[in-house]
């Protein structure tokens, strides 16, 4: 006979934590046979933590709180038994609060530490340690039998409401059923019930639209009510079929039964019942126009409604984001480690039981303040110290920054004073929060690094990406290329992201892509992305535009700009102001700004060819005064003489490149 532990459990009230917890240490129960369960007073276990104990030992549990509860643990070489009251002589008698028993069961708090801090004291320790050492309470098991009770509790809870809903929900005209229909189809199927005027039995028709998906409809009908269904249930007295379009003119009132059957728009296999049916219904055209104008208007009062509700929404998650956050920018001042470690935090957060604030002061060079939130579902970093806090910890930042790293524990810390904490209790609390483990830092410190140079990679992207550099339009002509320079300093802002593709048709056509952002405007020399709208014009309308002497309305409707989207052309307009004046000041700024430059090419050309007209002038000048010192010699003796000084040059250079091959091959040897 095997029973669920929490009835042995029950006298504790509502379930609790250390019902979980016993249940971690009982999984699987067996009763002794009794015939009366209220005098039940023991449940045997197989332990699954249970690891084996040399003898049998008898441990007394009292755990004091508002009620103090008596538990005893048997231990055996083989199994492990559990009682709700203090059984037999014991070997050890122990006390402590629940909480504690919690956080030892859980594998968060090693009793060892905890006898050490006088959190469990004990009438014997070493049949304590025996106790200690039967038993291994791993953290990971504990979460996932945790996760898995949790997760069998909201199945139960689930279809407990499954069957309520569905007892509830089984007869319903809900607009759900419909919200996948077309909206015509959707409000016609809604007004059936209101059409219905009683039938004299209960009957069931089932009925079958033939479109591109077929929609299956059941309609009951009692001398009472009237409900739909989205799909055949029950046996049918009879079962129809037409178009989605003549079952909406049916109940709009605008074709009678008798002659769509007539006609064979539709098909039903028991004529009789289909009569029956209709006899049921009196569908009205004004009826039917009044009940659906006054299912537009709430369903635009639920329109608006929902859009308010979801603009609230989105403003508390900013404010959420805003005031519980865990960005980069918090911690760039700090040392990259450091950062990174405190990015870490909320990546190795398990979960708490309630809602904790732990204000840390870093004592290096600079003090650093940090608060840690901690809440049952996630964990929030800010940069000061915010609202009042469960504990107060000084430390210094190499200490952090070992605990987070996961090689200096919490307890241990405390312990030889190089984390000082107000409540240690509380320290506690925040430690079992987390789990630290130092090769998942090892790996998000390497991703977070990665990630940082890939941002900075597709920052020098972007740069070079969304430029308006004049080399883009160098080819083009002059008065063109200052015009299209001159678009991002017109431009005013706009209220979306818009991406405008212009073809220049000339002799040769000339493809322009305008990106507008709410902030900047960006120009680019092809088209780029998928166009809000593609505008076709020549470079002098452009031109023209640009210069401020031709509105883009006047040159849409005389045919000089096409659009394939006025709108949005439209929009294109509003996000800029082209001013005749401006644009001749920018004209002539950037015609100074191209003569200083080609001013300063010139320079540099210049300058080369000198040097090198310098150099070949001189090589002349060295052999006219060597042939003057010799005036004896004729035309060829100084040809001669030519050849010979450029065999010598000659000889020089071979000489050199010897010494360079000698060097090489001595300074190999050395190296072998």
């Amino acid at each position: 006979m095997e029973l669920n532990p929490n009835f042995v459990f029950q006298k504790l009230g509502e379930k609790t934590d250390l019902e979980n917890l016993i249940e971690l240490i009982l999984p699987n129960s067996e009763i002794e046979n009794c015939s009366n369960l209220e005098k039940l007073k023991s449940l045997e276990i197989v332990d699954l933590n249970f690891i084996g104990s040399e003898s049998i030992g008898i441990f007394h549990f009292t755990l004091t709180s508002e009620n103090t509860i008596k538990i005893t643990i048997k231990t055996t070489p083989e199994k492990c038994y559990i009682y709700r009251e203090h059984k037999e002589t014991p070997n050890c008698t122990v006390s402590c609060s629940p909480e504690t028993l919690l956080s030892i069961i859980e594998g968060t708090l090693d009793i060892s530490t905890a006898v050490m801090f006088g959190q469990v004291i004990a009438d014997d320790l070493n049949e304590a340690m025996l106790f200690a050492k039967s038993f291994k309470f791993d953290r990971e098991k504990y979460q996932e039998f945790k996760k898995q009770n949790e997760k069998s509790n909201e199945n139960n809870n689930e279809n407990q409401k499954n069957e309520k809903n569905n007892e509830t929900n089984d007869e319903t005209n809900d607009e759900d059923l419909f919200s996948d229909l077309n909206p015509n189809l959707k409000s016609a199927l809604l007004f059936v019930p209101k059409s219905f005027i009683g039938s004299e039995t209960i009957g069931i028709f089932h009925f079958t639209l033939t479109s591109e998906n077929t929609i299956k409809i059941t309609i009951k009908t009692t001398p009472e009510k009237c409900y739909i269904f989205r799909e055949h249930k029950e046996t049918p007295n009879c079962t129809v079929s037409c178009s989605p379009e003549t079952l909406l003119s049916i109940i709009e009132g605008t074709l009678d039964i008798s002659t769509a059957v007539m006609f064979g728009q539709v098909i039903a296999d028991d004529l009789n019942e289909a009569m029956l049916f209709a006899k049921s219904f009196k569908f009205d055209r004004e009826k039917y126009q009044e009940f659906k104008k006054q299912n537009e208007k709430t369903n635009e009062t639920n329109n608006k409604s929902n859009e308010k509700n979801e603009g609230n929404e989105k403003n508390e998650e900013k404010k959420t984001t805003n005031d519980e956050t865990n960005d980069e920018d918090l911690f760039s001042d700090l040392d990259p480690n450091l950062k990174s470690a405190l990015l870490f935090v909320p990546k190795s957060f398990i979960g708490s039981e309630s809602i904790g604030i732990f204000h840390f002061t870093l004592t290096s060079e600079n003090t650093i303040k940090i608060t840690i939130k901690t809440t049952p579902e996630k964990c929030y970093i800010f940069r000061e110290h915010k609202e009042t806090p469960n504990c107060t910890v000084s430390c210094s930042s190499e200490t952090l920054l070992s605990i987070i790293e996961g090689t200096l524990d919490i307890s241990t810390a405390v312990m030889f004073g190089q984390v000082i904490a107000d409540d240690l209790n509380e320290a506690m609390l925040f430690a079992k929060s987390f789990k630290f483990d130092r090769e998942k830092y090892q790996e998000f410190k390497k991703q977070n690094e990665k990630s940082n140079e890939n941002n900075e990679k597709n920052n020098n992207d972007e740069t070079n990406d969304e430029t308006n550099d004049e080399d883009l339009f160098s080819d083009l002509d002059p008065n063109l290329k200052s015009a299209l320079l001159f678009v991002p300093k017109s431009f005013i802002g706009s209220e979306s992201i818009g991406i405008f593709h212009f073809t220049l048709t000339s002799e040769n056509t000339i493809k322009i892509t305008i990106k507008t952002t709410p902030e900047k405007c960006y120009i680019y020399r092809e088209h780029k992305e998928t166009p809000n709208c593609t505008v076709s014009c020549s470079p002098e309308t452009l031109l023209s535009i640009i210069e401020g002497t031709l509105d883009i309305s006047t040159a849409v409707m005389f045919g000089q700009v096409i659009a394939d989207d006025l709108n949005e052309a439209m929009l294109f307009a509003k996000s800029f102001k082209f001013d005749r004046e401006k644009y001749q000041e920018f004209k002539k700024q950037n015609l100074t700004k191209q003569n200083e430059n080609n001013t300063e090419k010139n320079k540099g050309k210049k300058i080369v060819h000198e040097s090198q007209t310098t150099k070949k002038n001189q090589k002349k000048k060295k052999k006219k005064t060597y042939l003057k010192t010799k005036p004896h010699l004729g035309k060829t003796d100084k040809q001669s003489v030519s050849k010979e000084l450029e065999f010598a040059k000659n000889q020089v250079k071979k000489k050199k490149k010897k010494k360079k091959k000698k060097k090489k091959k001595k300074h190999n040897r050395k190296k072998d």
